[in-house]
């Protein structure tokens, strides 16, 4: 009887058994859950098995076989497109540790659907290499993937790898649940700024009217303490942010501004409306002096929707947005942004495009297959999406061109005097140094070199 069953199982998982198939252009993951039990929960993890077969393909490796599939589990993962579309993302849990298509070993991965994307699944895609030519610490693996579940092929979607502390991905000490120690609660922290309400979150008011809700990915499970110092930190940083004096670099002392500076740019050059308060990712390391860092980056299913000609802070009836528009209104904060954008405009940018007509010519024939098992919102013509796509990322970066500029150079110092003390930024927009009031630009230690000073570039001669 047991044999039986396998093989009724191996031959569900050898075609689709419902019409719409799989393109062949690109590597098919077999999803088979015991006894072929439906995935309709994000709270019950279903038992399951699942191989993925490259077909032979240059640049992709399969993973265990029809014949040796690999055991884990899965369940249902997300907000909005877990309820609203019968495309559903999933999230997966090896029992081992596997690497998919080179990625380093973990046993944890997303199944990403993408069904809210009437873009041909460039929002993601897109805002995950933007955060790789930021230069961001680390970023998601996106990989597309045909599946079939149960014998039913369910479409193109995103292999991704989740947002764990690992030292493959977040890479901070794990803080552990419940701890109490002063000094072990200090870090190890991976938090979620998130939109939706939900139990056990830590909250602070941002003003009046605006909630803040953070929820602690690690450690999951807090003790008062842990609870008290989140609650305590997140305070003293919006009481600094929506303070009066915007001068002040008070909290530049608890958030990493380097990184902030690029999450910020790479958010409005997408023009991710949902930015700083859903799907927002911060962490920190232990130490009493470590920063609250940006990133990684999730989920950008709210870019590119709107008129373009505005900044991600202007609220509307969907969007809150949360500390970055409070932070836009400091000068040597709006100096080190405008210098991250110089720097990405004039070194990343004009690769983007390339990148987005590589991605669509991978996943063409996949997508024209989504389409027809999805009719109601699949990409049924990839090329008007990718043209539409780009048209509107044109469209984001003239409107910023017309507030920041191009970062032309402005002049050549030698002997200028600073006539108030400014931070100096090197085109990655990484502070270098600081020019003192009365003090001669070309004392600074610096090589000979184009740098940002005041918003613009200017080149120091020696």
């Amino acid at each position: 009887m047991k044999s039986i069953y396998s093989l009724l199982i191996f031959l569900a998982s050898a075609a689709p058994m419902f019409g719409a198939t799989f393109s062949g252009t690109l590597p098919v993951m077999y999803i088979n859950t015991a006894g072929g039990a439906v995935v309709d929960s994000k709270d019950t993890y279903v038992e399951a098995t699942a191989y993925i077969d490259n077909l032979g393909l240059e640049g992709y490796e399969s993973l265990g076989s029809a014949e040796s599939p690999l055991p884990l589990l899965i369940k249902g993962r997300g907000n909005h497109t877990w309820e609203a579309f019968d495309k559903k993302p999933y999230r997966l849990k090896f029992n081992e540790k596997q690497s998919v298509f080179g990625r380093p070993a973990n046993r944890h991965w997303v199944l990403l659907a993408h069904a809210d994307d009437d873009l041909c699944f460039l929002r993601d895609e897109v805002g995950f290499h933007l955060s790789r030519m930021m230069e961001m610490k680390w970023t998601p693996a996106h990989m597309p993937v045909e599946v079939v579940l149960n014998g039913d092929y369910i479409g193109l979607y995103f292999i991704t790898e989740k947002i764990k502390a690992a030292k493959t991905r977040v890479d901070i000490n794990k803080q552990l649940d419940y701890a109490t120690d002063p000094y072990e609660i200090t870090g190890g922290w991976l938090v979620e700024i998130d939109n939706y309400w939900g139990l056990n979150q830590v909250k602070i008011w941002e003003t009046e009217n605006h909630i803040i809700r953070f929820v602690t990915k690690t450690p999951e499970n807090r003790s008062e303490e842990q609870t008290n110092y989140l609650r305590d930190y997140a305070t003293r940083i919006n009481d600094a942010i929506h303070g009066d004096d915007k001068t002040s670099t008070e909290w530049s002392n608890y958030i990493d501004i380097d990184t902030l500076s690029r999450f910020y740019v790479m958010n409005e050059i997408i023009d991710n409306a949902a930015a700083f308060h859903g799907s927002c990712y911060i962490h920190k390391e232990i130490g009493t002096d470590t920063k609250w860092v940006f990133g990684p980056v999730w989920d950008f299913g709210n870019t590119l929707r709107r008129d373009n000609n505005q900044f991600i802070d202007v609220e509307t009836e969907t969007n809150v947005p949360k500390w970055i528009g409070e932070m836009r209104k400091f000068p040597w904060f709006e100096d080190r942004f405008k210098a991250t954008w110089h720097w990405f405009y004039a070194e990343k940018y004009p690769s983007l495009f390339s990148h987005i007509d590589t991605f669509i010519g991978k996943i063409m024939k996949a997508a024209e297959a989504d389409a027809e098992r999805w009719p109601e919102y699949g990409c049924d013509d990839p090329l008007a999406a990718k043209a539409e796509f780009k048209r509107r990322v044109e469209a984001k970066v003239a409107f910023l061109l017309s507030q920041w500029g191009e970062g032309s150079v402005e002049g050549v110092m030698t002997d200028d005097v600073a006539l108030s003390p400014r931070p100096v930024y090197d085109l990655m927009g990484r502070r270098v140094a600081t020019v003192a009031a009365g003090a001669e630009i070309s004392s600074l230690s610096l090589d000979r070199g184009i740098y940002v000073v005041g918003g613009k570039k200017v080149a120091i001669v020696k």
